[in-house]
């Protein structure tokens, strides 16, 4: 998971609400903080192409 610290459309708080409910039910999640808004960066899509690379 990403998310930016200064999101308005999905709080960053809810960003960790998500990720606390996911690990809650089993899933090993990472989660990138960025400092920005609700936007996808060129590091967060970086670490997702890793992230996927190294699973399939």
């Amino acid at each position: 998971m990403t998310h930016g610290t200064a999101d308005e459309v999905l709080t960053y708080a809810s960003g960790q609400e998500a990720k606390t409910k996911l690990e809650k039910c089993g899933a090993q999640v990472e989660f990138f903080t960025f400092g920005g808004g609700h936007q996808i960066t060129d590091e967060a899509a970086e670490k997702a192409r890793v992230w996927l690379k190294s699973r399939w």
